[in-house]
């Protein structure tokens, strides 16, 4: 083989580990883009706390029932229970057809953050018609109404609503500004009006 062909064939051999080499270097740098936009936006998504193995789990999820924890930003919201009561006689005022339904909701703060909540950012879906939570009911104690989380702190209280107790009924939490993002919805489906607590399927 003359020397010519071996220079030849030399420089081949450093073109094509150039090329491998660049290659693997850009293959490198999407992966490491593509895991620093995840860990920065999977913060952002809504997760079903999954308490039934042995360690908690969080798989993404938005529509949740009663008794099930959403997790956003590591603050947990559970529905622990819902019921239809009705207003006292001159002094609580209801909508025709309309009952009081109490949802009885617990806020835990798992960052290391101080998380303020308000039970302003809490609406009770009517078929699509969506109202305040923050009725006040003679017959209700123990409102959520507002206050601060410390790190590892939480909170259990009533939030209150009015709705027809025949339509399907939804408990909506949106407190960040951006509206495509931390809805968390409880679905409150309905099985009977009695003044006891009732159950989603």
């Amino acid at each position: 083989m003359s020397r010519k062909n071996i220079k030849t064939r030399s420089k081949n051999k450093s073109f094509y580990q150039s090329i491998w080499i660049t290659t693997l270097i850009i293959v490198i740098v999407v992966i490491i883009g593509f895991w620093q936009v995840y860990t920065r936006y999977s913060g952002d998504l809504v997760k079903k706390v999954d308490t039934t193995s042995s360690k908690n789990t969080l798989k993404p999820q938005s529509i949740f029932k009663v008794g099930e924890t959403a997790e956003y930003k590591d603050i947990q919201f559970k529905v622990n229970d819902f019921s239809f009561i009705d207003g006292y006689p001159k002094i609580d005022k209801l909508a025709a057809g309309n009952q009081f339904v109490v949802v009885n909701m617990t806020i835990t703060n798992n960052s290391n953050k101080k998380f303020d909540y308000d039970s302003y950012f809490f609406h009770l879906d009517d078929n699509g018609k969506q109202t305040d939570t923050t009725e006040s009911s003679y017959n209700v104690t123990a409102s959520l109404d507002s206050g601060t989380l410390r790190q590892g702190e939480s909170t259990t209280g009533n939030l209150v609503g009015q709705a027809n107790t025949n339509h399907q009924l939804r408990l909506i939490y949106q407190q960040d500004t951006n509206l495509n993002k931390g809805k968390i919805t409880f679905k409150l489906k309905v099985r009977n009006s009695s003044p006891f607590p009732c159950y989603s399927d």
